[in-house]
């Protein structure tokens, strides 16, 4: 595991951790254990707390401060903890507690037990029991101004509270919950996730949005800092199919955990396109256009899978207050990934004859400066070569609107240093404006580069797929 604080790269203890969380204020991992021990890992060296639960740990809560620290356990005790030494034990639940949250002054706790209760703590006393529930609230937490409460149940309900301890909204869904997080920044909005596989956001307890892009239960939930972006997490076996060939959608996940494959299908059969890791995305450009789109390939876990869900509509917000020219930049690069897997599909077929460079193909290297400049077609059509020592291969063809040249924030394998474009017949085009192209990529968040990154890379990869293909033909 790696500290963001102190980059070093840490080691679990052996035996079964149970529960972990980073100090706010230093660069300390604590670890609960499934025996019941607390250990602080710090600069790669382990320490035993003072005391432990009597049964393993089943929640960490650090306050604001990082100054006490708050563990709770299946052994229905709360324990606090300053500078790894016991300052209190809380008892108040019947059964296994189950979540932990301060409040963002650090002068309350929240609790959730299996007991169907929750529990404000004040120092060391009950200050206020969350009575409602008909199953067991299996999550607690504080919104960011501290004067509500959201639990979640596993009788389907997410209730919210006030600090007097009563129930303001109830939310349902059609099964238990099993995530939910406040948004950082827009006061009243809070997503919760649950094992009827959709997330539901809910501004001031009203549902404003349904997303149903799952196809298991939903058991993590995180807002950006800026609270642009809700990521989420499910999970995929082994061999399960997260997107389908031919199906339409517009879902963007990225791979939390786990390796899924992308495969085309072909005469032959299916044809590996990919093999996608941790921080990869599924999905294209093409999810931010309106609609669904057809999907080009198809993506399956190998061994089992966590997905994060990214919400498209922040991403189509950015998309929308690009320019023309911009948009059109994007789709271009998305339209190449899916030539590329179709060029990829002929050349699997057996006996199907490569394309070769025609002799009356004209350079358009000669007339436009690709090396320096970026040019949008207008008309007519244009053929992409790869450049080789012995031959040029054909990986795809440019049409109206298409851009090519030099993009200047990223590079995947093609003109002008790694491949020639040449054209048969007249075509003409127009200069994009680099320099505002450059200042409108600056400007998006973070996430949305990353997603262009990740579509430079498939283009690269699947680049070396389709001159491997040539090569055996």
């Amino acid at each position: 595991m790696l500290s963001n604080e102190s980059e070093i790269l840490l080691k679990l203890p052996k035996d079964k951790t149970a529960r972990i969380a980073w100090s706010p204020a230093s660069p300390e991992l604590v670890v609960g254990k499934a025996d019941g021990t607390v250990t602080s890992i710090r600069l790669q060296q382990e320490t035993l707390y003072s005391d432990s639960h009597g049964k393993e740990v089943s929640a960490i809560s650090w306050n604001e401060s990082g100054k006490t620290l708050a563990t709770a356990s299946r052994d229905k005790s709360i324990m606090l903890w300053e500078n790894k030494e016991s300052v209190g034990t809380l008892m108040g639940h019947k059964t296994a507690i189950y979540a932990l949250s301060w409040n963002p002054v650090s002068d309350l706790l929240a609790s959730s037990s299996g007991d169907k209760t929750g529990i404000i703590w004040n120092e060391h006393n009950v200050q206020t029991k969350l009575l409602g529930h008909k199953g067991a609230v299996t999550m607690i937490e504080w919104n960011p101004k501290g004067s509500m409460i959201a639990t979640g149940s596993a009788d389907k309900t997410v209730r919210l509270w006030n600090t007097d301890g009563e129930t303001t909204h109830t939310l349902k869904h059609n099964g238990a919950l099993a995530s939910l997080s406040w948004n950082p920044v827009r006061d009243g909005v809070l997503a919760t996730g649950s094992y009827d596989k959709t997330i539901q956001i809910w501004r001031d307890g009203r549902s404003i949005a349904v997303l149903k892009g799952h196809r298991d239960r939903v058991f993590g939930l995180d807002w950006s800092r800026d609270g642009k972006l809700l990521a989420s997490s499910s999970g995929f076996k082994d061999g399960e199919i997260i997107v389908e060939e031919g199906m339409h959608g517009k879902w963007i996940w990225s791979v939390y955990a786990g390796t899924v494959k992308v495969t085309k299908k072909t005469q032959n059969g299916p044809l590996t396109i990919a093999r996608l890791g941790e921080g990869c995305f599924i999905g294209t450009l093409r999810a931010l256009l309106y609609g669904e789109y057809e999907r080009n390939a198809t993506v399956t876990a190998e061994g089992d899978v966590r997905l994060c869900l990214l919400d498209a509509e922040p991403f189509y917000r950015e998309y929308s207050k690009l320019s023309i020219d911009f948009r059109r930049l994007l789709l271009s690069i998305d339209q190449r990934l899916r030539k590329l897997n179709e060029r990829a599909s002929e050349l699997c077929i057996s006996g199907k004859k490569d394309q070769e460079q025609p002799l009356s193909l004209n350079s358009l290297a000669q007339n436009l400066q690709l090396e320096k400049d970026l040019y949008r077609i207008i008309e007519g059509n244009a053929q992409l070569f790869s450049k080789d020592s012995k031959e040029s291969k054909y990986l795809l063809s440019l049409g109206e609107n298409d851009v090519m040249g030099n993009i200047p924030f990223i590079d995947f394998g093609h003109e002008p240093r790694a491949a020639s474009i040449f054209s048969s017949g007249e075509i003409k085009t127009e200069m994009v404006n680099i320099e505002n192209i450059k200042e409108e990529y600056d400007g998006l968040s973070r996430t949305f580069k990353n997603l262009i990154f990740n579509i430079g890379s498939y283009i690269s990869s699947t680049t070396s797929l389709v001159q491997n293909l040539h090569g055996r033909n």
